[in-house]
This record gives C-alpha cells, structure tokens and sequence, in this order.
C-alpha cells in the first residue's frame, strides 16, 4: 500500500531531547537522594505522564512528589532549549521539505502535554511544518495504547494502512502495532530490540535513512 501520511513521534524522533531530558532527569533525582538509571529512563520513553507517575510512585513510594519532580525537570529542560542544548534530529528538515514536496500528509502524534509541546515546537517554528498535531491533552490513554495514532489517522482524513509511524520507544511501537499501523524505528536510546523488531516493519539508525527507505513507497 502506497503511504500517504507519516505520523511522527516528537521526542528522540524530530528532536534530539531525550538524551538532554535523562541527564537533567538524573541531575534533578540525585539532588533529592534518589538515582535514575539509564536503563530505568528508557523504559519511561513514549508514555504520557500519568502512567509515567505510576511507575515512579511503584519505585520511589507514594511519598515520591511527582509534581514537584516533574516541575524541576520541566524547568531545566526549559533554560536547556533557551541554551540552544536541544538540536534537531539530523535528516528530519529534509525529510520535512521531501514529503511535502510529495504532497504526503503529516501529524505530529507525542504523549507530551500541549504546554511541553508548544515550547519544543519553538525550537525552529516547525508547528506549522504538520497537518494534524495530537498530543497527550488530546487523548484518554497514553502509548502502548493506539488512541493517539488512531486520533491522528481520523484527523489526517486517512485510512491506518495509508499511514505509516515513525517511532523511537518500544511503546510508540506497540502502540502503532496495535492501531494496525505499520512502524518504521529510528534508533535514539533505545536500540531495537527482540519486540520492536518483530513489531516494526524496518529499523533505521537515522532520519537519513528513513527518507531514503520512503523514496519506495511513496
């Protein structure tokens, strides 16, 4: 099936934040006493930040003040993007310009709330570069879950087996998986594991080579 709309995760795909996000993330838990692995990190990637509350509080304690922790972070992400400290992923402006030089529609589907939207958006005024912008605010449920993908299909107007994913988390993975949408992952944290390969149609290291696979099936 030919694609005709590309659904873009935001973090670790479009912008190179979450490496930037997990060592202010450890910088900011170890100031309380507590350690955040890399490993740990990973296995939040892709889920909104309700179900990321919940896992904290499994690990840390229902004392854990999620919203103080969350408000520290968020804030020196902030002054890190105002630093120019959060880069655009190499490839994705010109995986932009071929798509819409291909008329080929594109949402952009992220379980960041609106306002951590907005403010990643600025970086280079991309928000106009998409169709459709669904984020965690939009949906009830959050990746693995397919709503958010399945939300973006029905606003870009197009049937799921048009679209294809773009995803770096083994749960925007499984989310596309789940909404019949076939995925393509690009590496960022996590390398592509036993799942994701078996639930993705190709694995990439780059945005460079997700363009050049597209080339194919446009």
């Amino acid at each position: 099936m030919t694609v005709k709309a590309v659904i873009f995760d935001m973090d670790g795909v479009i912008f190179d934040t979450e490496r930037v996000y997990m060592n202010i993330w450890k910088d900011v838990y170890k100031r309380h006493g507590l350690e955040i692995t890399e490993e740990f990190y990973v296995s939040l990637i892709g889920r909104d930040r309700n179900s990321i509350i919940g896992i904290l509080h499994d690990k840390f304690g229902q004392e854990l003040d999620t919203t103080m922790m969350f408000a520290e972070c968020d804030e020196e992400l902030k002054k890190a993007i105002l630093r120019g400290e959060v880069p655009v992923k190499k490839g994705a402006i010109e995986l932009f310009d071929y798509l819409k030089e291909k008329k080929i529609k594109m949402a952009l589907a992220t379980s960041s709330s609106k306002e951590k939207l907005e403010m990643q958006l600025m970086i280079q005024d991309l928000k106009e570069i998409f169709d459709v912008i669904v984020c965690a605010d939009d949906v009830r449920t959050s990746k693995p879950n397919p709503e958010i993908f399945l939300v973006s299909a029905k606003k870009l107007g197009m049937n799921t087996d048009s679209c294809v994913v773009i995803e770096d988390s083994p749960a925007g993975i499984q989310a596309a998986y789940n909404a019949g949408i076939r995925s393509i992952h690009v590496e960022d944290l996590k390398k592509a594991d036993d799942l994701i390969i078996d639930l993705s149609e190709r694995q990439f290291k780059s945005l460079v080579e997700v363009k050049g696979y597209l080339k194919d099936l446009i």
